[in-house]
């Protein structure tokens, strides 16, 4: 096992907003980075972080995008220093269920995150070690909803579940998929999250794998196709689980 520590896996120009931000400020933000999280923080220090999730039980609510993001921000927040290894990292991620982890300094001052993007990049190498298809490690059964669900249901539900994804599936076949960064991305553009059905705002087709391929491949594919999850599906095309960054994460605490 290499011994990575924290400072190798900080995300690079990540800068806190703070609290009494609006709400859209801390949206553009994260969409124009890419992130799915951005500490808020007061003379430096973190008092939580407004994630995509947190954006979308916002918008939910009714709250509007003007509101500061005091009032909706996560907390209390899950940090560690530099000098933490990436095995602190996913120990503290799997118990926190947490996808980032915000990093600080001697005297409590912010430093950047670590977000389960940059982990999962490093346990690339770390599986190459362990013979195992993605099979072994995948969520299965999976939540998955028909194409005619209610787009304000589906999100309910996923908020319901704690998912940042649901695929949309017919007869055991994944039609599509939207994730948390899709939501966020349509309520920034002023979308509402209403009762049109979720195949008129889902992405298509599903990027998926086989069963077999071994881990440490399917990390590499999907670092290529740019997503933070894949459908991993059978013979015939049929949807057998999914495969999230933050599987990833707790098969390498579990010690797979």
């Amino acid at each position: 096992m290499l011994r990575r520590s924290v400072k190798d896996l900080l995300t690079p120009g990540v800068i806190a907003i703070g609290p009494l931000a609006p709400m859209a400020e801390a949206a553009s933000r994260m969409g124009r980075a890419g992130f799915g999280c951005l500490p808020v923080a007061a003379a430096g220090r973190p008092l939580g972080v407004v994630t995509e999730r947190d954006i979308i039980r916002h918008a939910r609510g009714g709250g509007e995008l003007s509101a500061p993001v005091e009032g909706s921000m996560t907390r209390p927040v899950a940090a560690l220093t530099r000098a933490h290894l990436l095995d602190d990292v996913c120990r503290t991620m799997s118990l926190k269920k947490a996808r980032f982890v915000v990093v600080v300094g001697p005297r409590g001052e912010i430093e950047g995150v670590v977000e389960a993007a940059g982990v999962v990049e490093a346990l690339a190498v770390e599986f190459m070690f362990a013979d195992l298809p993605c099979a072994a490690v995948m969520t299965s059964p999976v939540l998955t909803v028909p194409p005619g669900t209610p787009l304000d249901a589906a999100v309910d539900l996923m908020l319901e579940r704690g998912i940042g994804s649901l695929i949309v599936a017919e007869d055991a076949l994944p039609q599509g998929i939207f994730t948390e960064r899709d939501l966020v991305a349509r309520i920034c553009a002023g979308e509402a999250l209403d009762g049109r059905p979720v195949e008129a705002i889902m992405r298509s087709p599903v990027v998926s794998v086989p069963p077999e391929i071994q881990i440490y491949k399917a990390i590499l594919f999907m670092r290529q196709k740019g997503v933070r999850r894949v459908a991993v599906c059978g013979a015939g095309g049929a949807l057998m689980g999914i495969l999230t960054q933050s599987d990833l994460v707790r098969a390498f605490q579990a010690g797979a």
